[in-house]
């Protein structure tokens, strides 16, 4: 199985990513890849595959909505999640094992660079909660 037409696009999309800057089209672009390699992977079987993909996928869905703004560190992580995509994918096929200090340091700095964002997401989830329970009518 090859991945490398999704990982170049995932390359190529996040080193156009500028802070400051408006990067939905180059976010979206990164997810639906992610998005594909995690279903993939899911599918056949690659579980420490699935998982990454999907702690990444949710940093990118953090951007997306605009919880997570794009910083400096971004592009370079996301390339670097890439490169480890390719890792973990030749470890489920039988090559050599995955370094996990590396993907734990990669999940690392993607939770410092979330974490930042952490309570204007609590709010966000509260405030959608609330709208939810002012939507519920009781019968009288």
């Amino acid at each position: 199985m090859t991945l490398d037409p999704l990982l170049a696009e995932i390359q190529a999309a996040a080193l156009t990513l500028r802070p400051r800057e408006s990067n939905l089209e180059a976010i979206r672009r990164i997810a639906r890849a992610f998005q594909a390699i995690h279903n993939v992977a899911s599918i056949v079987g690659f579980e420490d595959l699935a998982t990454f993909t999907g702690y990444v996928d949710d940093l990118l869905g953090q951007m997306r909505d605009g919880i997570v703004p794009v910083t400096e560190p971004l592009p370079g992580l996301l390339v670097a999640a890439a490169d480890q995509v390719r890792l973990l994918l030749s470890a489920a096929q039988g090559g050599p094992p995955v370094d996990v200090s590396l993907q734990a340091a990669l999940l690392e700095t993607a939770f410092q660079i979330a974490e930042p964002s952490l309570p204007m997401m609590k709010a966000r989830e509260l405030e959608e909660e609330a709208s939810v329970q002012d939507a519920i009518v009781l019968p009288v």
